[in-house]
């Protein structure tokens, strides 16, 4: 299971950091030729189209004529959109002096199309960081209840398999536990395992539970079922 989700946040830091290395280079090179460079009007004199087959989308980039440092300029932006410019629409634009073919034209989308990369790439990192703090913690406070909670035996009322996400294509399962706590029945979920449960365990067995308690009673709700017997290792 650790490493199981060692991978998932490994992957989602690296997804995070291309996307947010993309971004960065678009915005900056984006930024650098607003400030550096020449600004100009164009002039939309046609259109690329592109289909993408999987979606059924088409999207269009404008071909500009243009003058760039004193040289006439007739070029295709390297931006596309799900809308056309119209023919013979002016678009204030910027250029590159020394590389006239190269523009921006002067728009939201086109200024900023590198935080499409940083946001996301901000928000997988953000997720990712937060997967491996719960883990931490989820970790710390397994060893505490293995050295200082408190064991109680509860009857397994659920064991399935979790198809809510998988890792290489396999699904981890989990267990559900209640324990009759007085009048207060008390309800507790494992934590996803891998390993598969091959009839070691099944509804209404019996099963070790470890709460958390302190000099202030129990806590039901901080809590770990003991499934090494499972997982035959020490622990998540």
């Amino acid at each position: 299971m650790k490493n199981n989700f060692k991978f998932v946040y490994v992957f989602l830091f690296i997804f995070s950091a291309i996307f947010m290395g993309v971004g960065w280079y678009l915005t900056r090179t984006t930024q650098v030729l607003i400030s550096e460079g020449e600004k100009t009007v164009g002039t939309v004199v046609g259109h690329i189209s592109s289909y993408d087959s999987d979606d059924g989308s088409t999207t269009y980039s404008p071909k500009m004529q243009y003058n760039c440092n004193g040289l006439e300029q007739l070029n295709y932006s390297n931006m596309y959109s799900s809308s056309k410019y119209d023919i013979w629409e002016k678009r204030d634009i910027y250029c590159d002096p020394a590389k006239p073919n190269k523009f921006i034209i002067d728009s939201f989308t086109n200024k900023y199309f590198g935080l499409f990369f940083v946001i996301p790439g901000f928000i997988t990192f953000l997720i990712a960081l937060g997967i491996m703090l719960y883990n931490i913690r989820r970790a710390k406070l397994i060893e505490y209840l293995k050295s200082n909670g408190s064991t109680i035996t509860a009857e397994v009322t659920f064991v399935w398999k979790n198809h809510s996400y998988s890792v290489n294509g396999k699904n981890p399962f989990y267990i559900k536990a209640i324990f009759e706590d007085g009048s207060i029945t008390r309800k507790f979920t494992s934590d996803n395992f891998w390993e598969d449960i091959g009839g070691k365990v099944g509804v209404w067995d019996s099963i070790k539970v470890y709460v958390y308690s302190d000099l202030n009673g129990v806590d039901y709700k901080k809590n770990w079922i003991d499934i090494r017997f499972i997982t035959e290792t020490e622990g998540l």
